[in-house]
């Protein structure tokens, strides 16, 4: 899988609202084994990426995430700068996906920001 790929579909998955649809598009690019770790969560699995996004969306009604096209890539990893907005206020943060050989993505690590 492409690297844009991938990344559209990082995106795709934290503005899905259906919990079906995210664990299947969870599974169209990430390891069975996909692990997840930010501020909030320490997750793995498919089920688990959207149990975490599940979260994410409850505590932020009305999110809408987006990746604002800055991307820095290296071997198999990649670094995304992403904004959210809800009807609590924004976020900023960098995500970093690492691949594994099977080109899917093998772990998720987020950081955000802290506001100023």
């Amino acid at each position: 899988m492409d690297l844009d790929t991938a990344c559209s579909r990082w995106e795709m998955l934290w503005n899905e609202a259906d919990a079906e649809r995210r664990v299947e598009l969870a599974g169209s690019f990430c390891r069975e084994d996909v692990e997840l770790v930010d501020p909030g969560n320490q997750v793995r699995g498919a089920h688990g990426l959207s149990d975490a996004v599940a979260r994410t969306r409850a505590r932020m009604p009305g999110l809408t995430f987006r990746l604002t096209g800055r991307t820095d890539s290296h071997h198999n990893v990649v670094r995304l700068w992403w904004e959210s907005a809800s009807q609590d206020g924004s976020l900023t943060g960098i995500d970093v996906l690492v691949f594994g050989e099977d080109g899917r993505v093998a772990q998720a690590i987020g950081f955000m920001d802290q506001p100023a």
